[in-house]
């Protein structure tokens, strides 16, 4: 295991996890990165000729989750005039991640997610 979380928050997280519904392809991704895993476990490669030919990436599923899941982790863009908001709206991503996976979503955490993400 990684040491993005503690013990105790991956089985949190591992418990919620089973229990939900609702999962979208960066949802997974942030799981693969909260247990260690590689981010890609879970996505297949596209390996159909016609698809490729016709302009599809061979990781196409993946890089789109990627970029979905990289987006939640980095800080909302602030005007200086607007900084109380974009830190509520920071915030407020914090506690949807916290009520997804089963843990506190700290800065610190989500810092480390960042690192994972790039």
């Amino acid at each position: 295991m990684n040491h993005i979380i503690t013990k105790e928050q991956y089985l949190s997280a591992k418990t919620i996890w089973k229990n939900g519904i609702h999962r979208t392809a960066a949802d997974h991704i942030i799981y693969n990165a909260i247990r260690g895993f590689d981010l890609k476990r879970g996505f297949t490669e596209i390996t159909n000729s016609t698809k490729l030919n016709n302009g599809a990436v061979d990781w196409q599923g993946f890089i789109a989750a990627r970029r979905e899941a990289r987006d939640v982790f980095n800080p909302p863009f602030t005007w200086p005039q607007d900084e109380a908001r974009s830190s509520a709206m920071y915030e407020a991503r914090m506690k949807e991640l916290s009520r997804k996976f089963g843990f506190e979503f700290t800065p610190e955490i989500m810092a480390k997610m960042r690192e994972v993400m790039k």
